[in-house]
């Protein structure tokens, strides 16, 4: 009986565990066939804000530091330590008188343009067109006339080097007859068969190397007589060639150069004899002596000639490149002049007109620059104070960016804060902020502006800082010296453009993706790459492309 009542027992949990899972199977099922639902959120348009947050101490504005932004000689200085200021008020000035004479022919300059413009778009005078015409005829003129002055200095460089090298043929001449004589009679005594390809000294010498090259050279000078002779004869047949002209005189130079080189030897013999009596002795120094100077007269001679020649020839390439530029200054001025009656004479076209409108623009520009240089010199006020110290006296040379003027506040209270170096960036001169002071807890609000941002950064604990002071925009007595100040500097914002919360924004590989439920039937999910930009404070960030307005964004 216990059997039978088990054995029923036992059917029935199966029949149970079997029921389960059918139960399951078909619930699984059901919720299977349903399409799957994700939390989401739209993209939505509105306005963001980027915003720095810091923290810092509120000081009185005193002891203010301004620098020039660029440095020169201080000029003026129109207050002293201990007056009051106002907001504006010039306290120094900078040696700026070349500035304003730029500023003078720029604005100058604006007026021409102008001036130019409106003759453009009147149309030219017959007066005017009359004048320009002139110009043209003038400038003809002188065109012509250069060239004919180039054409007289062409020609008169050409008789100039002529002449000169019509000398070439008796210099020549000249120097042969003195070499000839010098080496053929006047030392001629000195040696023994002089004529022959083997002369000797008629004495001995303790110089023998001396008496080797003296009986060589004076083989050598035979040759070179001959050439020499041959090279006059080149010159005097040349009938003027300068080019035939010229290698005559570098061959007279290469000769005179053994013969002095000849003589050298010959008196380093006649300086060391062996067996020679005082009277010959002296006999032949003398003649050795004499025959040199005669070989030194005819090479300053023939140098004299070269370097005649080469300076006739600077001076001509002087005065014909001159004369060549006479030209082309005369062709620039008359093609200026004939463009300028053209445009006087011709009605002007659109494309004329708006190019004059741009030189009138550019001109107001540089005129603006000038303008803005001028102020960086002329130190102002920043605010209503006391002045503290002053740096530099008249006459100082400054530096840029180096404190000159030391100002304490009339009134309202600064906050000195660190920014860390991701943030400078962000936080411009100007820059708007909204302070919150712990004293009076976050319900109290004040309103506050960069004024200064130091140049150089600060560590603290390792962290590169840089010290921004910001100043309360209105006076309030609930500001005290000392009290902690929680600023929120805005930095940037956007006004109705599309957003989404940034925590549902995927990086990836450089790029941005967003998850968006395309199809809210079937469930279906597309990632979709996005451009961003400002990246809000509140969490928010911006959405430059790839959803629109109303796309639905998965959150998880």
């Amino acid at each position: 009986m216990i059997q039978t009542v088990l054995h029923f027992l036992k059917n029935k949990i199966v029949i149970a565990i079997i029921l389960i899972i059918l139960a399951i199977v078909g619930y699984t099922s059901y919720q299977n066939s349903r399409p799957q639902t994700y939390p989401t959120i739209p993209v939505v348009r509105g306005d963001i804000k980027e915003e720095v947050s810091i923290t810092g101490k509120v000081k009185p504005s005193q002891n203010l530091d301004i620098a020039f932004e660029k440095g020169g000689r201080v000029s003026r200085i129109r207050v002293a330590v201990g007056d009051t200021v106002g907001q504006g008020q010039e306290m120094m000035q900078l040696d700026n008188a070349d500035l304003y004479a730029q500023l003078a022919q720029a604005r100058a300059n604006v007026r021409s343009q102008e001036a130019k413009l409106a003759q453009l778009r009147e149309g030219a005078r017959a007066e005017d067109i009359a004048i320009s015409q002139a110009r043209v005829e003038n400038a003809k003129n002188a065109l012509a006339d250069a060239q004919r002055n180039a054409i007289n200095v062409t020609e008169k460089a050409a008789t100039d080097l002529a002449n000169i090298h019509s000398s070439v043929p008796d210099t020549l001449t000249d120097a042969y007859t003195k070499s000839d004589d010098a080496i053929r009679n006047q030392i001629d005594g000195l040696f023994l068969n002089d004529e022959t390809d083997r002369p000797t000294l008629s004495f001995s010498s303790f110089n023998s190397q001396a008496k080797i090259n003296s009986e060589a050279g004076r083989v050598q000078a035979t040759d070179n007589l001959a050439a020499f002779s041959k090279n006059v004869t080149t010159a005097r047949n040349a009938n003027g060639d300068a080019t035939v002209l010229n290698i005559t005189l570098e061959n007279a130079k290469v000769n005179l150069d053994v013969f002095l080189a000849f003589f050298g030897n010959l008196q380093d013999v006649v300086n060391s004899p062996s067996g020679l009596d005082t009277t010959t002795l002296n006999t032949y120094k003398t003649a050795v002596s004499t025959a040199r100077s005669s070989i030194v007269t005819a090479l300053t001679n023939v140098n004299k000639q070269r370097q005649s020649i080469a300076s006739q020839k600077s001076i001509n390439q002087s005065a014909i490149s001159n004369a060549q530029a006479s030209i082309t200054t005369a062709q620039s001025t008359l093609d200026q002049a004939e463009r300028e009656l053209t445009l006087k004479t011709a009605a002007a076209s659109v494309q004329d007109v708006a190019y004059q409108e741009s030189q009138v623009e550019n001109a107001r520009a540089n005129a603006d620059y000038y303008q803005a240089q001028i102020e960086k010199t002329i130190l102002k006020a920043p605010f209503a104070g006391t002045i503290t110290k002053i740096v530099p006296t008249l006459g100082d040379i400054i530096s840029p960016n180096t404190p000159v003027v030391s100002i304490i506040g009339s009134g309202r209270f600064l906050i000195e804060s660190y920014v860390a170096e991701a943030d400078i960036a962000k936080v411009k001169i100007g820059n708007e902020a909204r302070v919150t002071l712990d004293a009076y807890g976050s319900d109290a609000l004040f309103n506050a502006k960069v004024i200064l941002i130091d140049l150089s950064a600060t560590t603290i604990e390792g962290v590169a800082t840089y010290k921004t002071t910001f100043e309360f925009t209105q006076e309030d007595s609930r500001i005290l010296s000392g009290l902690t100040a929680n600023i929120d500097v805005l930095s940037g914002e956007r006004t109705n453009i599309l957003y989404i919360p940034t925590r549902n924004i995927i990086s990836r590989e450089g790029k941005k993706y967003v998850k968006v439920l395309t199809n809210k039937e079937t469930g279906t999910v597309q990632e979709i790459e996005v451009v961003t930009g400002l990246r809000g404070s509140d969490g928010r960030t911006e959405i430059l492309s790839g959803v629109a307005e109303g796309d639905a964004i998965v959150t998880n």
